[in-house]
């Protein structure tokens, strides 16, 4: 569920509220999980005020910055520090994982108590992380204040700095090998990852009596916050519809017929493009692995298939499942169409609030 699409169901002074909070989380340093509660509360508050014709005020006052700090209060130093601390733990589970396989993928395999370990990929991602933290925690807000951009936009902007970040880095460190004892680094991350996970379990057992943290319902994955969402990939899917209908009636006369046979032509393309990403998916599994192969030894390269099989997957199914939901979507327009019977064209215009 993304803040913009629920930010899209405001209007005036309610639309002002939620994207003045909305800026307030991005100069914070919040956990997800908690901005994401936090602003699932304030949408329902907002958007009962809306409904019920309440003006917004009454729910923030005059001043966005001071209801913000009201509203986030409940982040109390205590919750900072524990996010610093799992922070702290997500880093020492990459060092133990980037020692073992520095280990591993010695040419010359040395007791796990002399190894040494290449600290070079864990300055680029230092560096790497810095400049993300230097662009979200500053630049970030200060673009926000005289220029709107959407989520997405920002998304592609961390993506751009991220990858550039990481050339950066590896063309300053080409040639030069920086290495530090492994087994300090791998014995102290190990310590605490174990001392961090029983900390945890112990105070949650003094919490709640479980030692296993029991999950959280997310308000982004409830069935209304999913219907929201649903609805903009709908609005999405309708827009480009429609222009692609303007586009053919600026050619000539289109006829119900034909814009259909065109949805259909176009739903062949987006099947055609699925079977495409997974044959590109498999002959990319499949040269890398033959190209370690050629390399290195037998467990390295069966290591190697076994990651970049996991991390393959996961893309894969990211895909897949976002292809099946717009597929899904698509013919849900077309049923609801036929039921209102009007044609396509005109049914996307009145959905949109446009005219053909």
């Amino acid at each position: 569920m993304n803040l913009e699409t629920m930010k899209s169901q405001f209007t005036g002074a309610y639309r002002e509220a939620f994207d003045g909070a909305y800026k307030y989380i991005l100069t914070q340093s919040f956990p997800a999980a908690y901005s994401d509660d936090k602003m699932a509360e304030l949408y329902d508050l907002l958007l009962t005020a809306q409904t019920e014709g309440r003006p917004a005020e009454k729910i923030v006052g005059g001043d966005i910055t001071a209801f913000c700090k009201e509203f986030f209060s409940d982040y109390v130093p205590e919750r900072r520090f524990q996010s610093v601390l799992g922070n702290l733990f997500a880093v020492s589970c990459v060092l133990v994982i980037i020692s073992l396989f520095d280990w591993l993928g010695a040419e010359e395999r040395l007791p796990l108590t002399q190894f040494r370990l290449n600290a070079s990929p864990v300055l680029v991602g230092l560096g790497s992380g810095f400049v993300l933290t230097a662009l979200f925690r500053l630049i970030q807000p200060l673009v926000m204040k005289t220029k709107k951009i959407s989520a997405g936009g920002w998304s592609l902007i961390y993506l751009a700095v991220f990858v550039l970040t990481i050339f950066v880095c590896t063309v300053l460190l080409e040639g030069m090998e920086l290495s530090v004892p492994g087994c300090p680094v791998l014995i102290c991350a190990g310590v605490y990852m174990l001392c961090y996970l029983a900390a945890q379990a112990y105070f949650r057992f003094r919490r709640t009596g479980r030692l296993i943290r029991k999950k959280e319902a997310n308000p982004y994955k409830d069935s209304y916050y999913k219907n929201l969402e649903d609805k903009d990939i709908r609005r999405i899917i309708m827009k480009g519809w429609l222009r692609r209908y303007r586009k053919l009636a600026k050619r000539g006369k289109t006829t119900e017929e034909t814009f259909r046979n065109e949805i259909v032509r176009m739903d062949k393309i987006n099947r055609i493009s699925d079977k495409a990403l997974d044959v590109f998916i498999i002959v990319f599994i499949a040269a890398a692995v033959l190209g370690t192969a050629r390399e290195s030894g037998v467990m390295d390269t069966i290591i190697f298939a076994v990651i970049l099989c996991v991390v393959e997957y996961f893309i894969w199914l990211l895909f897949h499942k976002a292809n099946q939901s717009n597929a899904a979507t698509r013919q849900h327009i077309l049923a609801d169409c036929d039921a209102s019977g009007m044609t396509v064209p005109a049914y996307l215009a009145q959905e949109l609030g446009e005219t053909l």
